[in-house]
């Protein structure tokens, strides 16, 4: 459940898929509600070297593919959508480091079709 403080006309809810994702597509100061419900084991998305919305992950045992479609919705909701290659940068809470996901286009506008079925 979304916390009600969260809620938004700029936010986008997507609860298939066996976890939670949420897109909070405002300024990055605006973001940081999102970032603070974020508890160890969340994912927290971001676009690399673009402004733009973050995306919180929630789930037991989200997948790579998972992420992926997380990945495509953050740029979907971003400036860089008609970009022809896009790197996001997702954070597990309670671990070190960062993984980078590179999403072309075309398969961006597959994950984010799946997404909204």
């Amino acid at each position: 459940m979304m916390p009600p403080y969260l809620e938004s006309q700029y936010f986008q809810g997507f609860h298939d898929f066996g976890f939670q994702t949420w897109v909070y597509a405002l300024r990055k100061e605006e973001n940081e509600p999102l970032v603070t419900c974020a508890r160890p084991g969340d994912y927290l998305l971001h676009l690399k070297g673009i402004p733009g919305p973050r995306t919180l992950v929630r789930g037991n045992n989200v997948s790579a593919d998972a992420l992926r479609v997380a990945g495509a919705l953050t740029v979907r909701y971003s400036k860089a959508r008609k970009n022809e290659k896009v790197s996001v940068l997702v954070r597990q809470i309670g671990r070190d480091g960062m993984q980078e996901l590179q999403l072309e286009r075309s398969e961006i506008k597959e994950l984010v079709a799946a997404a909204s079925r």
